[in-house]
């Protein structure tokens, strides 16, 4: 025979003892020298022993070694050596099915890598498939066994037997699998632990031993409210705390029911209590996976779309970046082109469709500039750090109206100093007083009018209000999505100017809104932004909103 690997040595004899652990116990709970035992964890330590193994040499050793630990579990608690031969057959073939069928329906159990093992709900449809089918296969053989010797059985006892094994694996392989994957590679699972919620899992632990104890005191069936912590502890902690806790009920109402006590000890036969306790117990395990594994499912869905979303941030920033280059490169030759069309001396060769050409490229150019800018713009404000300092917002209000040349139009009330990052508050203020700039009607001066209160929450109200030609009715919340125009092409802009403020008062901890005015055309853009801490202790203000907006609809 081959040298077997170092590791698959290592574990062999470790798992034969554990077997041998689990054998004993598992007899410990027969009625008599020739009555099945009520519980056999065994089959679950035969389960994890040889789904990690990776050798062939490693799994005929591992094979001799389960036959010879499980026909000396079977002399040493009882003589009979007819049930000997027929429950080792019957075992060997069980545990080769069972291990059969999970490795070729469940690939995903990541104990030779891949993802964490039990950990999705299809996953663990298939694994209890696998479970009850070759379980019932070794059942079966044992069985028709134990029949040809003259043993009798019936259907509730072989259920019984069935219902055992299914327990051992479901209570022990699950638990096993879980912890394995954990030890071997606790980095690798992006399943969240109980980190930070230790309380919370020694209260829950204590609930459960509570009232198996008092189920066990009183007389009275309080064990039926185990469920009940299974939920909570599916809907709050890992795959593996879960199943660790299932295991832990389970154990506690079978030992009530091997006592004669608890919901499964009415029945005056002991197989059948114990039948109905491991069915229940197993129902409780599976209750508690399943909403593990769709809580996982939630997080690595969410996880996947964070992912997604940093990715699309970085491809448009760089697609922004790189189309810089050749708008730059555009730009300058058709600037060239135009001043060459345009000097004196080239009169005679002008012609009006050239320079119409020149123009339409400068404006396309001009056009994907305006998109390349937003595009950036758009990525900042979804990905780029917030930094926290304080921000005169009137002081960026007076930069930004000086900086466009319009102060005859816009007129500033008093804003108080706000938390946030002055860069990003910058770019929302600019594109506010530019929409308020531009969405007038032919002819018209546009008028804008910026003021603030301090709130009570500690945040403060900004008003932009301006009498232009307002927002169609319906639109008022669509146009803060990406991509979106209320008037179509009737001006320019990409439809990204709204969606860029949003994400920055949304990333500031605030809202933004917009409404019409309460008379006559225009429009309102109300956003709240947190108080500089240290003017958080300042009452708050009794100033007027802007005189564009109603006092009756400021304060909707």
């Amino acid at each position: 025979m081959g040298r077997v690997r170092t590791e698959a040595l290592t574990s062999v004899p470790a798992f034969t003892v554990l077997y041998v652990v689990a054998g004993l116990l598992g007899r410990a709970t027969a009625v008599d020298d020739r009555s099945l035992s009520l519980v056999w964890p065994a089959t679950g330590v035969a389960l994890l022993w040889f789904l990690t193994l990776t050798r062939r040499s490693a799994v005929v050793v591992s094979a001799a070694l389960l036959i010879a630990a499980t026909i000396a579990i079977n002399l040493l608690t009882r003589p009979t050596s007819d049930i000997v031969v027929v429950t080792v057959i019957a075992h060997l073939v069980q545990v080769a099915a069972v291990v059969t069928l999970v490795r070729r329906w469940c690939p995903e159990l990541g104990l030779q890598g891949g993802r964490p093992p039990l950990e999705t709900p299809r996953g663990l449809v298939r694994f209890m498939g696998a479970a009850a089918l070759g379980c019932m296969l070794g059942v079966l053989l044992g069985v028709a066994g134990l029949m040809v010797f003259g043993a009798s059985f019936s259907p509730i006892s072989a259920l019984a037997w069935w219902g055992r094994n299914v327990f051992g694996v479901l209570a022990v392989g699950t638990t096993g699998l879980l912890l394995i994957h954990r030890l071997t590679r606790p980095h690798a699972s992006t399943t969240p632990t109980t980190d930070g919620r230790a309380l919370e899992a020694v209260a829950m632990v204590g609930t459960t031993l509570v009232l198996v104890g008092l189920d066990y005191v009183s007389g009275l069936a309080f064990a039926f409210l185990l469920p009940a912590t299974t939920v909570w502890a599916g809907l709050r902690f890992s795959p593996l705390i879960v199943s660790a806790h299932a295991v832990l009920g389970g154990i506690g109402v079978i030992w009530l029911t091997l006592a004669g006590e608890g919901l499964f000890a009415g029945s005056s036969s002991q197989g059948t209590n114990v039948l109905l306790a491991q069915l229940f117990v197993g129902m409780t395990i599976m209750i508690g996976l399943f909403l593990a594994a769709e809580r996982q499912s939630g997080i690595r869905l969410q996880a996947q779309l964070l992912e997604r979303q940093r990715d699309m941030a970085t491809f448009a920033r760089r697609a922004a970046h790189d189309l810089q280059n050749p708008l730059m490169i555009i730009e300058g030759w058709a600037g060239l082109l135009a001043t060459q069309l345009a000097t004196p001396s080239d009169a005679a060769r002008q012609s009006t469709r050239e320079l119409d050409m020149v123009n339409r490229m400068q404006a396309a150019t001009g056009q994907m500039r305006g998109l390349v800018a937003d595009l950036l713009a758009d990525a900042a404000a979804r990905d780029q750090e917030v930094t926290r300092e304080r921000v005169d917002l009137a002081r960026v209000v007076h930069d930004i109206i000086e900086s466009r040349g319009v102060q005859e139009l816009v007129s500033v009330g008093e804003i108080p100093a706000v938390s946030g990052d002055e860069s990003m508050l910058r770019r929302l203020l600019d594109n506010l007083i530019g929409n308020s700039l531009k969405y007038v009607a032919p002819g018209e001066l546009p008028r804008v009018e910026l003021a603030a209160q301090r709130q009570r929450d500690g945040m403060v109200s900004v008003w932009v209000a301006d009498r232009g030609i307002g927002i169609p009715v319906g639109s008022h919340a669509a146009v803060f999505d990406e991509f979106n125009r209320a008037h179509g092409d009737a001006y320019p802009g990409t439809g990204l100017g709204l969606s860029i403020c949003r994400q920055i008062v949304e990333r500031h901890g605030g809202h933004i809104r917009a409404r019409g005015r309460h008379s006559g055309p225009g429009t309102v853009i109300e956003f709240r932004l947190p108080l500089w801490k240290s003017d958080s202790t300042t009452q708050p203000d009794k100033v007027r909103p802007p005189a564009l907006v109603s006092s009756e609809r400021a304060g909707n």
